[in-house]
C-alpha cells in the first residue's frame, strides 16, 4: 500500500496545483491550447473549487490506506462519472481542453486501481 500512498499524495499536490491554478487565472489552460476561454470564466473557477475538494477527499488514502478501505475505494472508482462526463461535455462542445482534464483523470485512475489492487493483494496475502 505504500505505492498507493504515494500515488494518492502525488494526486493531492496535482489537484490542489491544478485547481489553484484554474482559479487564479481560469483563461490559462484555454490559452495554452489556443482555444476560446467558457463564458462566464468563473465556470473554470468552480471546476478548480472542485479538484481541490476531491483532494481533500483523498487525505485519509494517503495518510493511512489500510485504515481508509472506503476512502480507497472513492479514490479509485469516484472519478468515474466526472471522466464520462468530461468526455461527453468535450465531444459535444468540442474542447480539448475538458478532454484533456478527462485523460488526466483517467490516467490518474488507472495508475492508482493499479497500485491498489496489487497492495490490497499482498495485504490479503500476508493474513492467515
Amino acid at each position: 500500500m505504500t505505492t498507493f500512498k504515494w500515488l494518492a499524495r502525488a494526486r493531492i499536490v496535482a489537484n490542489v496545483v491544478l485547481g489553484i491554478t484554474l482559479i487564479a487565472q481560469p483563461s490559462l489552460p484555454f490559452e495554452w491550447l489556443q482555444e476560446a476561454a467558457p463564458q462566464p470564466l468563473w465556470i473554470v473557477g468552480v471546476v478548480g473549487v472542485t479538484l481541490i475538494y476531491v483532494a481533500l477527499a483523498h487525505v485519509a488514502s494517503a495518510v493511512a490506506p489500510t485504515l481508509a478501505m472506503s476512502s480507497n475505494l472513492f479514490v479509485v472508482l469516484g472519478p468515474v462519472l466526472p471522466i464520462v462526463l468530461l468526455v461527453w461535455i468535450g465531444l459535444a462542445v468540442p474542447s480539448r481542453a475538458l478532454l484533456l482534464l478527462a485523460v488526466y483523470e483517467v490516467v490518474f485512475v488507472m495508475i492508482l486501481s493499479r497500485s491498489f489492487q496489487r497492495g490490497w493483494l499482498a495485504d490479503l496475502a500476508t493474513k492467515p
